[in-house]
């Protein structure tokens, strides 16, 4: 594409934003639609979040999670094929060196001996943009994403855990007390204190606890600098809503929210509104809401972990599973990537289980990048059904090779060994007499050696497992 063509596409990209922001503008409706996006599009500028919202809706795509074709690929998913990407605006800022006038200490341009003004060369970094690609969620297929929520899911109090994490990063104590004011909740600016009311249910102190985070960040960040009680409230409370929506998803009850400030301060705003205080709020509630998702997800993750017992993790070659056992032991099992067991054992340790699993895989030099979180139920089905698998496998190999040694009116040789041989990636009798009956030219015992290297068995002259990670104990 020649970087006219370029330009104007960029150009056509700026142009859309604002007609963008008037249809956030158009309609409550329209207004909490923009804040769904906001939850799943938490690390996205302002404007790049109304393009893909816009691509989103025209459409008709849910509210869901994007990343790059790189992105999805670093965690264990790929593009559907066929599948066209939203565009967005990359920042591409280029160093230029540009003549400025040489100023004196007073600010004013210095002059030669004839008058003319003096100057120098300085850098200047100017800001260009590119058209870039990103996927939503619904348009990539592979591993299933943890979220927030289904770290949630399960025998776990989420109430106490989402209060915990709220705690967390609130910047002063957190009160659940009794407020007679007939508020809520309060944020005091000066001791940072967060007050919610004991008497709401637990949602609504959930969803309080985050309107009071949206103040103390706005207090933190700056961005209530100038703004009306009205549209430091309405900030609040589209934050809460974002919040909410990220992490209680279809549980939120957004309908439920923003009775008070919010949807009706937006509805106070016309067609003809200036839309350049309403493009500093929304500003506000992106950045506020951004740094709120990644610190609240960072801290439930390490809430979540305190009170996990066991945990997994996937990559290309490997699998690891970890229990705790009790407050200073670890039970691990870690596989190679057809689920033959490598090593396995008790891992001493009083540190959170995330962290023994980093220093196990560090013990096995296994590179921690290249690890992602499974959950326990997915590890659990893959090993049944390599289980079931190498059963069906066991039987197979044990026909062939029984029907040829009663022909030689040998002994058969038991399906549990040649099971045991499968299970442990190792190739010993019954392997080996299926080998030697291969090389006679029996079409069956070849077909069979075809599906062992499938299982991670080469069938080379010292008949060894293929494993590709390191078994260092």
């Amino acid at each position: 594409m020649s970087r006219d063509a370029t330009e104007d596409k960029v150009k056509t990209l700026i142009d859309s934003i604002e007609p963008g922001i008037n249809q956030v503008l158009r309609s409550t409706e329209d207004y909490a639609k923009h804040l769904k996006f906001v939850a799943a599009l938490p690390h996205y500028s302002l404007n790049n979040c109304i393009l893909i919202e816009a691509q989103m809706m025209a459409r008709e795509m849910e509210p869901d999670a994007v990343m790059s074709f790189t992105g999805w690929k670093s965690v264990g998913r790929h593009v559907n094929s066929g599948e066209s990407g939203l565009m967005i605006l990359c920042p591409c800022p280029k160093n230029i060196r540009v003549s400025e006038p040489l100023l004196d200490d007073s600010g004013q341009p210095k002059l030669d001996a004839e008058g003319n003004t003096l100057t120098h060369d300085v850098n200047k970094t100017i800001m260009r943009y590119k058209v870039g690609y990103t996927f939503a969620e619904s348009q990539t297929s592979g591993e299933p994403i943890p979220s927030t929520v289904s770290l949630l899911t399960g025998d776990v109090n989420q109430y106490e855990f989402i209060m915990e994490a709220i705690k967390k990063i609130a910047p002063g104590e957190v009160r659940i007390e009794p407020i007679s004011s007939g508020a809520n909740g309060y944020y005091s600016p000066s001791t940072k204190v967060i007050a919610i009311k004991d008497t709401l249910d637990q949602k609504h102190q959930v969803h309080t606890g985050f309107h009071e985070l949206g103040h103390a960040i706005a207090d933190e960040l700056g961005l209530d600098v100038g703004c009306s009680r009205a549209e430091k409230e309405c900030e609040a409370e589209s934050i809460s809503f974002v919040l909410m929506n990220h992490v209680l998803g279809d549980q939120a009850t957004p309908e439920e929210l923003g009775r008070t400030y919010t949807f009706g301060y937006i509805d106070s705003w016309s067609p003809d509104t200036d839309l350049t205080n309403f493009k500093s709020m929304l500003s506000n509630i992106q950045k506020g809401s951004c740094e709120l998702i990644d610190r609240f997800d960072t801290a439930l993750e390490e809430v979540v972990l305190e009170h996990t017992s066991v945990i997994a993790y996937k990559s290309n070659d490997a699998l690891l599973y970890v229990e705790c056992i009790d407050a200073e032991n670890f039970e691990y099992s870690l596989y190679d990537s057809h689920y033959h067991l490598l090593d396995g054992g008790t891992y001493e340790s009083s540190e959170r289980i995330d962290i023994v699993s980093e220093h196990i895989r560090e013990m096995h030099d296994i590179p921690v990048h290249d690890f992602h979180r499974i959950s326990v139920e997915d590890l659990q089905t893959q090993l049944d059904n390599a289980y079931d698998s190498r059963k069906e496998l066991a039987a197979d190999i044990a026909s062939v090779i029984n029907k040829e040694r009663a022909e030689r009116s040998l002994e058969p040789i038991p399906e549990q060994l040649i099971f045991a041989e499968l299970e442990n990636g190792s190739a010993e009798k019954g392997i080996k007499e299926l080998m030697r009956i291969a090389k006679l030219q029996n079409e069956d015992a070849m077909a069979l050696v075809g599906r062992l290297e499938m299982d991670g068995i080469n069938m080379t002259d010292n008949l060894t497992v293929a494993t590709t990670v390191s078994r260092k104990v």
